[in-house]
């Protein structure tokens, strides 16, 4: 019986490992100020978070169901395509994450 458990623990632990979903990885390819990787995934964050409380107070620039919100990865991914490899300023990103969100996010999309 003992065979048999641990016969069966080997061929469906390594299946459970197998299983799980790939760990995606977030790359920032570009220098806020002097901010760190971390404070600056918290501040691109916050943007998404105003930007979806924008979008659903009535804004007319940004329109959003209640169960939409603004994706931080969608912000990133501006801010890397547009500012690769440069140290940029918190005013150069704004105006890139405005852009940004008027465009995927507008009421006119």
């Amino acid at each position: 019986m003992m065979r048999l458990v641990i016969f069966v623990l080997g061929i469906s632990l390594p299946a459970a490992v197998l299983s799980q979903p790939a760990v995606t990885t977030v790359d920032v390819e570009f220098t806020l100020e002097t901010a760190t990787f971390s404070e600056t995934l918290a501040w691109i964050s916050g943007w998404a978070y105003a930007l979806t409380e924008l979008g659903h107070g009535g804004s007319k620039e940004i329109c959003l169901a209640q169960t939409e919100h603004v994706h931080s990865s969608v912000l990133l991914n501006a801010l890397n395509a547009r500012f690769n490899g440069q140290r940029i300023t918190s005013e150069q990103a704004a105006s890139v994450l405005l852009a940004e969100a008027k465009a995927k996010y507008g009421c006119n999309k």
